[in-house]
Order: structure tokens, then sequence, then C-alpha cells
């Protein structure tokens, strides 16, 4: 029984298609449509070339990451339909071990040499560091939101004078859901290395820079706004770093 995966992929001419990749024994298959387009690829294990993750934004379809499989005639680019982050790699094993007849269990790991050790380590840097903004904010607006529910007893509620708001109650969980909720989400992406991350961090530093706009606009300046409209712009520019 052939192993089948639920796949899009865009071919040499830049077309995409959605559909499923099959592991014959002989060649892999591509069937699936392009709008109203059916189309069937048949591609010999014996044309295979290079076979790869892609990190440039160019081998991404959709924004996901993609397997890059060079042919003599141009380059396919295959990513999962269902965005599950095992499936590629899973994908280059097998395709390896058909291309040069070896285990899937041996093959993976010279694969692995054709990235940049050099790109590999920025990669884990910016992640790195990415980690630790994201959990900067992840404590500071759950603190802050919990804080603000409590009452906020050390903070006047002059400062909410000339706002829509009589006490920090909204405001306090806009922090806490908004802010905490979306750095949470960010942060655990990074730390499992989910393969949408970066677009989360972005996300995060986003939503960050809109609530210190509006505490701007409302409350008195504090050294702290400063501080954390740096730490949003950092974020963004990780994330999109990331992307890259």
């Amino acid at each position: 029984m052939n192993t089948s995966y639920a796949v899009k992929w865009r071919e040499p001419d830049g077309r995409g298609y959605l559909g499923r990749l099959e592991l014959g024994q002989r060649a892999l298959h591509l069937v699936g449509a392009g709008g109203d387009t059916p189309v069937d690829r048949e591609i010999g294990y014996d044309e295979l070339g290079q076979i790869r993750i892609g990190h440039e934004r160019a081998e991404r379809i959709e924004g996901r990451r993609a397997a890059v499989i060079e042919l003599a005639d141009g380059t396919y680019c295959v990513s999962s339909a269902t965005g599950e982050t095992g499936v590629l790699r899973e994908l280059v094993d097998s395709l390896s071990a058909r291309t040069n007849g070896l285990s899937a269990h041996v093959q993976a790991r010279p694969r692995r040499a054709i990235i940049d050790p050099g790109r590999r380590r920025r990669r884990w840097s910016r992640r790195g560091v990415l980690i630790a903004l994201e959990l900067v904010v992840t404590v500071n607006a759950i603190g802050g939101g919990v804080y603000g529910l409590a009452g906020a007893p050390d903070v006047p509620r002059s400062w909410l004078d000339g706002s829509p708001f009589s006490s920090y109650l909204i405001p306090s969980l806009a922090l806490l859901l908004c802010v905490g909720g979306s750095a949470v989400v960010g942060l655990a992406a990074s730390v499992t290395g989910h393969i949408r991350a970066p677009e989360l961090a972005i996300g995060c530093g986003a939503v960050l820079l809109t609530w210190l706009v509006v505490e701007m606009a409302i409350i008195p300046f504090s050294w702290l706004q400063p501080t954390f409209l740096a730490l949003a712009a950092a974020i963004l520019v990780c994330g999109w770093r990331l992307r890259q």
C-alpha cells in the first residue's frame, strides 16, 4: 500500500496545486487540481536531485515551510495541506531513502548537513532572544493584569480622568487577555518550534504596541512605556527575521 500525504505544491512554472502526494515503488505521484485544472504528475525517484526542507521565504507556500525537491527541469516545493510540522521531515526522509536506497534513519543525518551551520546558529540565536522577550511580556502582562483586577491599590485613580474608564477593571482585563494571551500563545509557539511561531510573534508585538499607544494617550508618562515600546519593536523584528 502506497504512503500518501495531503499536500499543496508549487511547480517550476510557479503554478500551485492542492491534492495528495503518493510514494510508489519507483516514482512519486502528485495528484490534485489547481482551480478547475486536474493534474497527475509521476516523477521517478531516479529523476530527483537534492531534497531538503526550504528555509528561504521564496521556498514557502502560503507562509508555510515546504520540502524542496530539485529536478533537472526545475524545483518543486511541497508543503503539508494540514500544517503538520512533522510531515515535512518525514517526507524528506522517505524520499531520501527511496532516492539513495538507504533507510530513512541513516539518510536523515546527512540530509540535515545540507543546512548551512552558520544560518542554523543564527536562527537558534534569534529564537532564543524571541523566547526571552516573549517571556518578559508574558510575566509582566499577566502580573499587571492580576494586579489591576485586584484594584491596583498603589495606582492613582486620577490617571483615568478624561478616559472612558472609571476603574482599572476593563484595562486590566485587556492587558491580561489581549497582551498576556497573545504573549502566551507566541511564547508557546516559539518554545515548541511551531511553524507559525514567527507570525504569532509579530502578532504579539503588534498587540503590545497597540496597547502602549492607547495607554500613553490615557495615563501620564512612565519610564516603563519607552522600555516596552523597545520590547515590542524587538519582538516585531525577531518575528520578521525568523520569517525570512
